[in-house]
């Protein structure tokens, strides 16, 4: 059994042993996590064997008496760094530096790389010091680096979330100086320096953590509007409500036009915590996205909070009059005869509401003897038989509903309707002319038939002889 191996891997020669005597085995699969691309030494053909002997168990890269994954025979002639009689010499590769340096800062399988060949950390401090930072504190991080005869070359400074940035300079301090605009710039934040060395520049053991811990923005207001669909028309008031969470003191309120403060045109009144911003008569500009925001108070600082949701305007331009036209289309129309009047909306935006007037005065629908036919975006004003007083100068108007408030669009052109009597009925009148002296002709003649009748009823009783009676005097006649 080799030396220095645990008696439990007896049956396992590759198993990974859970001693402190087995680092090549740990660092095997931490390389395979390492390797690029552009390692020049390629996959490993030798597989590791458990450490038999360590000749300096303070050196883990002292020589090898197995070939180990990371201290591999050199495949490449071209090694400058590795001597032909020293095939098991640890590899000097970037890979290499990049793991030594993440071990020497983290455990893993059980294996503490030594940190000695680091250099030592600096020293790092923060001014001021504070136990919460607001927003818009500036706050100054100094890294100061111990003694060392190495040239120093500069300072990387980092944060937890996320953030790093690297400063060149030979002095041995250096101050970091920056606002703090959100949480973002607090949490854990520590320092390290960077010194020359042949290999290249290397980082020092990185400096204790110092937490920054930074109040976050004062809740988010809740932001309303009147009309609520945002939907308007120019000249309208619009008004928006900004409402705080409560508890919150005092706020100071704003509103917000594409994230740009708005100072101008707007009346504000603040009541506890919601504020009213009224626009007397809106404008075609005044359209967008707007979104409102306050500020609160704290240690005699105004902190601005999360901005609210946004909402969308939209400002259309006022109705156009609307469009009037009637059957017939002369405006001439025969008394007792029908007529028709159609009033049309220019748009079908809002829900509309028509109006007919005479002579300047709205005639009330169910009144007059006509009727009113509602259709979505027309109407129609229908008169079965018309007379002569319905004579006069038409027009119509149109409001648009929005959200509750009826907005009156211009009237109609005025059209001109005549209601003339009626012509005299030719065919009629010759029709009763004919028949009252067809009547008249028939009353003559029948006057006539009966007259001789009569008179031939007195020849027919004296002439007996077949003399002709008018031969005789009318004397004679009567006396017969």
């Amino acid at each position: 059994m080799d030396p220095g191996r645990h008696p439990a891997d007896s049956a396992d020669p590759y198993r990974p042993l859970q001693t402190p005597a087995d680092p090549c085995r740990a660092l095997w699969t931490l390389a395979d996590t390492l390797q690029t691309p552009a390692e020049p030494y390629g996959p490993w053909q030798t597989p590791c064997r458990p450490l038999q002997t360590l000749q300096n168990p303070a050196d883990l890269y002292g020589p090898w008496q197995t070939p180990c994954r990371l201290c591999r025979p050199l495949q490449s002639p071209a090694d400058p760094g590795r001597p032909p009689a020293d095939p098991y010499r640890p590899l000097q590769t970037s890979k290499m530096v990049i793991l030594r340096e993440f071990l020497a800062k983290n455990g893993h399988f059980g294996v503490d790389f030594p940190r000695s060949d680091l250099p030592p950390p600096p020293t790092i401090t923060v001014m001021p010091l504070k136990t919460q930072y607001l927003l818009g504190d500036t706050i100054s991080i100094q890294c100061s680096a111990p003694w060392t005869q190495e040239k120093l070359q500069g300072f990387q400074f980092s944060g937890s979330r996320g953030w790093a940035m690297e400063v060149r300079t030979s002095k041995r301090s250096y101050s970091h100086h920056f606002n703090i605009t959100g949480p973002k710039d607090g949490g854990p934040q520590a320092c390290c320096y960077v010194i020359k060395r042949p290999r290249g520049p290397l980082c020092s053991q990185e400096s204790k953590a110092i937490i920054i811990n930074v109040k976050d923005h004062p809740p988010q207001p809740t932001l309303t509007l009147k009309p609520s669909s945002g939907l308007t028309i120019e000249g309208q008031p619009l008004v928006f409500f900004c409402t705080a969470p409560e508890g919150i003191k005092e706020p100071r309120f704003y509103i917000y036009k594409e994230n740009l403060k708005l100072l101008e045109g707007i009346n504000v009144t603040v009541e506890a915590t919601k504020a009213q911003f009224l626009v007397g008569e809106a404008k075609q500009n005044h359209t967008g996205n707007f979104s409102c925001g306050y500020e609160e108070m704290t240690e005699g600082r105004w902190i601005p909070s999360y901005l609210s949701q946004v909402l969308e305007v939209l400002i259309k331009e006022a109705a156009s009059p609307p469009h009037l036209a009637m059957e017939p289309s002369t405006g001439v129309v025969d008394e007792d005869h029908p007529l028709q009047l159609t009033c049309k909306a220019s748009r079908d935006i809002f829900r509309p509401r028509f109006h007919f007037y005479r002579n300047g005065l709205e005639m009330p629908p169910g009144q007059g003897g006509f009727k009113i036919q509602k259709l979505r975006n027309a109407s129609h004003l229908l008169v079965s038989r018309t007379s002569r007083s319905f004579s006069g100068n038409f027009s119509c108007g149109v409001e648009e509903d929005v959200e509750g408030t009826w907005v009156v669009a211009p009237r109609s052109r005025a059209l001109s309707v005549t209601i003339r009597a009626a012509p005299p009925q030719l065919l009629p009148l010759v029709a009763g002319t004919l028949s009252g002296g067809l009547v008249l002709l028939l009353g003559f003649l029948l006057a006539v038939w009966l007259w001789r009748r009569r008179r031939g009823g007195v020849h027919w009783k004296d002439f007996q002889d077949k003399e002709d009676s008018s031969s005789y005097p009318m004397a004679k006649v009567s006396q017969g």
